[in-house]
């Protein structure tokens, strides 16, 4: 490698950081020195600020926005409130419910109860109907498990009742009107939800009659000893006609109390394969020890009819006076 000595350029040494400027050859043998490329260092913007008078005319608009929607909104509710096409025509004869007001479903609920629900909405808007306490009284009404009440513009207002489908019958202490009949009980229903009802008319009340659901038993509770019931007529099956009187004070061990050799037993049932037992009870009734000291007879066994002592007897009446 030739070395020129007369050449004084500066040479670049080993480790040594590069010159800001490179030499570079314009073509004719001469040297032109090359910036460096730098960054260009971004400019920071400022955020303009609204001029105080554009904040002020936008907060008035708002305002007046408002204020129009408002007086809008007045209008169309007085409009709906007072226009006589929206009122709920009152009854043509007295007595008589509307002939806007249209129910359905209703067979065992007080009718009249009902009419006097809606009796301050006869002549108004229907649009000042409140719907919902409406429908809240309507449920407080016997026999009406669930109801709805709906606007039919413009100048309808339909209801619909779910009423309540008894499932058994149960004997409450005598009313004064009934020891003036020669009653021994009060006669009431029941639905699977626990629900007492008062009989409908002169319809034939459901069997079978349950005790240990009375009034003063927690309607949860009440639920669950009649859904047991429930559930002892649904498997009885051929045997559901032999049932008449069922004790559920004990949900885990219903009794079921019938007529034997001229004489009244308890059968103990558990809470389950209720067909199973009642099927083994009577299929081997003719089998059974005729003992008049024997108050009934215990089923929850698979294999055998176990004859219950009088001290059984004794202890089952005392948690619970039957009805006659």
């Amino acid at each position: 490698m030739i070395i020129d000595s007369n050449d004084d350029r500066p040479r670049k040494r080993v480790g040594e950081e590069p010159s800001v400027a490179e030499a570079v050859s314009n073509g004719e043998g001469e040297t032109v020195e090359k910036p460096k490329r730098t960054r260009a260092k971004k400019q920071e913007s400022t955020p303009v600020s609204a001029p105080p008078w554009k904040l002020l005319g936008w907060s008035l608009g708002g305002v007046v926005a408002l204020l129009l929607f408002l007086w809008i909104g007045s209008r169309i509710d007085e409009f709906l409130a007072t226009e006589p096409r929206f009122a709920l025509a009152p009854p043509v004869e007295a007595g008589e419910p509307s002939p806007n007001l249209q129910i359905t479903g209703m067979k065992r609920a007080d009718r009249d109860e009902v009419l006097k629900i809606f009796a301050p909405d006869l002549g108004k808007s229907i649009y000042l109907v409140p719907l919902a306490e409406r429908r809240e009284r309507l449920t407080k009404i016997d026999w009406v498990r669930d109801a709805s009440v709906l606007r039919i513009w413009p100048n309808r207002i339909q209801v619909h009742l779910t009423e309540r489908v008894p499932v058994a019958s149960i004997h409450l202490p005598p009313t004064p009107r009934d020891s003036e009949l020669g009653q021994a009980f009060h006669l009431a229903l029941i639905d699977n939800e626990g629900t007492i009802l008062t009989p409908y008319g002169t319809s034939r009340p459901p069997a079978p009659v349950v005790t240990g659901v009375s009034p003063e038993v927690p309607i949860e509770e009440r639920k669950v000893r009649v859904q047991r019931v429930v559930k002892l007529m649904r498997e009885a099956g051929i045997y559901r006609e032999r049932i008449a009187l069922v004790d559920a004070s004990d949900p885990n061990n219903l009794k079921l109390y019938q007529l034997f050799m001229q004489r009244e037993i308890v059968l103990f049932l558990g809470h389950e394969k209720f067909f199973v037992r009642l099927e083994n009870y009577f299929t081997n009734i003719d089998k059974l020890p005729q003992n008049s000291n024997i108050p009934g007879f215990d089923l929850q066994s698979e294999t055998q009819i176990v004859s219950l002592s009088p001290v059984a007897k004794a202890k089952t009446a005392s948690q619970e006076e039957r009805p006659e």
